[in-house]
């Protein structure tokens, strides 16, 4: 079998028939479709049964008591019998030939790893670019790649290398990533103009607020990602562009997620901080962070990354086209009309 697609499944039966219909219809056919119910409390169960009973690629693992959505994905690996494996969150939608154009450029070239491009509609229905830049960034490198359901993997690969999602409630597939990009003896393939398209809805928007667990398992699961990237030989470039984005991530994602653990979370940044190599190159890129970090000096980082949060504000004609952008911090404020700067300010 050429390919296996795994979906943890978790009170999503409004979007996991949509997911499916766009699966059995692949222009690639030699797949099958490991869907987990991670037990579940609305209709998901009977909507999986549903199209299990209406193709035979398609496989249902129906858990009795709810492990996490990392553990999921690691069953639907244990399993899997497909020369390769993509995963696919149960609300997000692929183009028909997707699965196809990637196994076909990784069997041309022998690759261990290949991704498309990723696309994002946000909850207006809007499509916006990919916040990761993929496009842009992969061919200077892969440790800039951000979005591990936009791949497939071999799974002989991951099974070599002993890959698997660690049991966190979040980040984990910073982990994931982290482990197949220091592990790859090939280059990743990229193809342009085939997307993975992710949608945002209300319902799935991640909490503005993370419990004490959350916070420790994000800064777990940076550490973690540092260290993997701390044991492997690589270029001062890789080793900037995989655990220095890991590190700014923790930053500026975590920091605001727990009000009340500001001031440890602040600390722990400080902590991670002296885990990386080359800090030299924050003192290029974030001088004033650099400096708080360097000093241990929590109250000071959360100054800055507060200064720096940058907000925006769209302005559009007929609720579709930009006709206006304006981004702010505390520190400045920049105005830009069709696209061009028309103007900037420092705040004070």
């Amino acid at each position: 079998m050429k390919l296996t697609v795994i979906i943890p499944c978790y009170n999503v039966a409004p979007f996991i028939g949509r997911v499916l219909m766009c699966l059995v219809n692949q222009s690639l056919t030699d797949m099958e479709i490991i869907c987990i119910n991670d037990k579940s409390t609305d209709g998901t169960l009977d909507v999986l049964r549903s199209w299990e009973q209406g193709d035979l690629r398609v496989k249902v693992l129906d858990n009795k008591k709810h492990m996490g959505i990392a553990s999921a994905k690691n069953q639907g690996l244990d399993i899997a019998v497909g020369e390769y494996v993509g995963f696919m969150e149960p609300y997000d939608f692929v183009s028909t030939d997707y699965y196809k154009r990637l196994t076909e450029l990784a069997d041309m070239m022998g690759l261990q790893v290949a991704c498309g491009e990723l696309c994002v509609v946000d909850t207006r229905g809007h499509r916006q670019p990919d916040p990761y830049h993929t496009t842009k960034n992969m061919p200077n490198s892969y440790h800039l790649f951000r979005q591990y359901t936009t791949a497939i993997y071999r799974r002989d690969f991951l099974n070599a290398a002993s890959i698997r999602f660690p049991k966190l409630s979040v980040n984990d597939d910073i982990v994931f990533e982290a482990m197949v990009k220091c592990s790859m003896t090939t280059p990743m393939g990229f193809i342009n103009r085939v997307s993975y398209t992710r949608f945002f809805y209300p319902e799935i928007q991640d909490q503005a607020y993370w419990s004490t667990k959350t916070v420790q398992d994000s800064l777990r699961a940076i550490r973690t990602a540092i260290n993997i990237y701390n044991s492997r030989p690589m270029t001062l470039t890789n080793y900037v562009n995989g655990a220095h984005e890991y590190f700014q991530y923790l930053c500026k994602n975590t920091l605001n997620k727990n009000i009340k653990m500001q001031s440890s979370i602040a600390s722990a940044i400080c902590d991670t901080f002296q885990m990386l190599k080359y800090p030299e190159d924050l003192s290029i890129k974030n001088p004033p962070l650099f400096l708080a970090l360097k000093n241990r000096d929590s109250a000071g980082v959360i100054d800055v990354l507060r200064a720096q949060q940058t907000h925006v504000k769209i302005y559009r004609i007929f609720g579709r086209w930009t006709l206006a952008k304006k981004t702010y911090s505390a520190t400045d404020i920049q105005l830009k009309i069709l696209g061009i700067p028309f103007w900037t300010t420092n705040i004070k």
